[in-house]
């Protein structure tokens, strides 16, 4: 699992430390959450401001199909900025 060990090692970096019950998850919720934010868009996929556009009905016109395949390129973009 090459994304989790990369993301252990990078919480390791901050020095966060896993959880270990009601009594740290405050500050470990925190601190999870900044890194989240570090990780550029990472936290609008979690609280669901990214999500992924919804394909258009057959009878959608040019025009709609244009703007479509441009909102999909910049999605995609912020995807891959998040797994790098």
């Amino acid at each position: 699992m090459k994304c989790v060990t990369l993301v252990s090692m990078e919480l390791t970096k901050l020095q966060i430390k896993p959880l270990s019950g009601l009594s740290d998850w405050p500050i470990w919720k925190h601190r999870i959450r900044d890194f989240l934010d570090y990780r550029d868009a990472a936290l609008n996929v979690i609280d669901g401001t990214l999500v992924k556009p919804q394909p258009l009905p057959e009878e959608s016109t040019a025009e709609q199909r244009k703007q479509l395949k441009r909102i999909l390129i910049c999605f995609v973009k912020q995807i891959v900025m998040l797994s790098q």
